[in-house]
């Protein structure tokens, strides 16, 4: 099933002219380690929470895949993403691959895989290939710590066909966990987002670095935020919305429900450009006074993100 998932789409994938962005100019051992701002641009560049991002795994590139294994505050459990590019699948890359795999297993954490295709994916395994990734899960109990580890699959592929065509691969295939094919990176955060646990016993914690370091206290002690204040973060940043608010005087509003939230879906799928662009005319919050940390998504949150998906792809409200 690992690698099903991960080549169907390079079985199916038809030739395509378009050239493949690099991941870099520089060059690199198999292997490396890369910098955030190296990850391939399909995987970052509609990631809002970027700044949230923590890595369990740092990002490591091989030739034909790059992969790496992350936390956000949006997601309930941690998320494997392996990034497919242009390449031939070598037998040492696909040992550095099991070592990557072998790394996240021993996080002994219950996780997510987005496996991203979107992009020119690398060569098929060859049969000997196959037998070595079989070998490898069939020795010390793998396969059914992989089974007990991974929580679902979600493949982002742009192209209809060959979303149904993976589709029909993994309906034959009949993984135990489910499988979810979209075609953009809005889904695939929802997939994530909405992901749970459905081991019969309490997952164990996945490792946590060890705390920073107790800061100094200030010399003078930072100003209380105010009990009329109503913090929403908006974009990655607070703003004091107490003025917004006022001029709805009357019923519920739905400030009411973020004080203290990220309204960044809500914001954007339910306002127009000018509304938003009112934001830059608000209070901004200092950090001092900041909340001290942000709940996980409500499915209020959870709903404008998939209304705010589909106004993107264009299918209106």
């Amino acid at each position: 099933m690992l690698l099903l998932l991960a080549s169907s789409a390079g079985w199916l994938s038809p030739p395509t002219r378009q050239p493949f962005r690099l991941l870099s100019m520089r060059p690199r051992l198999s292997g490396s380690s890369m910098a955030s701002d190296e990850l391939p641009a399909s995987s970052v560049a509609s990631d809002e929470a970027v700044g949230q991002r923590e890595y369990l795994i740092a990002p490591r590139d091989v030739d034909g895949a790059s992969g790496w294994v992350e936390t956000r505050p949006d997601y309930p459990l941690p998320r494997m993403c392996i990034v497919a590019r242009r390449g031939r699948l070598t037998n040492a890359a696909v040992g550095e691959f099991l070592q990557f795999l072998g790394d996240a297993l021993a996080l002994q954490a219950p996780m997510t895989v987005l496996w991203d295709v979107s992009s020119e994916p690398g060569g098929f395994p060859s049969m000997e290939q196959f037998r070595t990734v079989n070998r490898w899960l069939a020795q010390n109990g793998r396969a059914a710590a992989y089974d007990a580890c991974v929580q679902g699959h979600c493949l982002f592929v742009k192209q209809r066909l060959r979303r149904l065509g993976i589709r029909t691969m993994a309906s034959i295939a009949r993984p135990p966990q489910p499988v979810k094919v979209v075609a953009s990176l809005d889904e695939a955060d929802l997939f994530a987002a909405e992901a749970r646990c459905e081991s019969d016993g309490p997952p164990p914690p996945p490792p946590t670095p060890p705390p920073p370091p107790t800061p100094p206290p200030p010399s003078t002690p930072p100003p209380p935020l105010s009990p009329a204040a109503l913090p929403v973060r908006i974009d990655g940043e607070w703003f004091d919305l107490r003025r917004w608010r006022a001029t709805h005087p009357a019923g519920v509003h739905w400030l009411d429900g973020f004080a203290g939230r990220d309204a960044t879906d809500v914001m954007h799928a339910f306002h127009s450009e000018d509304a938003v662009a009112m934001l830059s005319r608000l209070p901004r919050l200092s950090a001092a006074v900041q909340p001290p940390s942000l709940p996980p998504a409500s499915a209020l949150t959870l709903g404008f993100r998939r209304l705010r998906a589909r106004r993107r792809r264009g299918e209106g409200r």
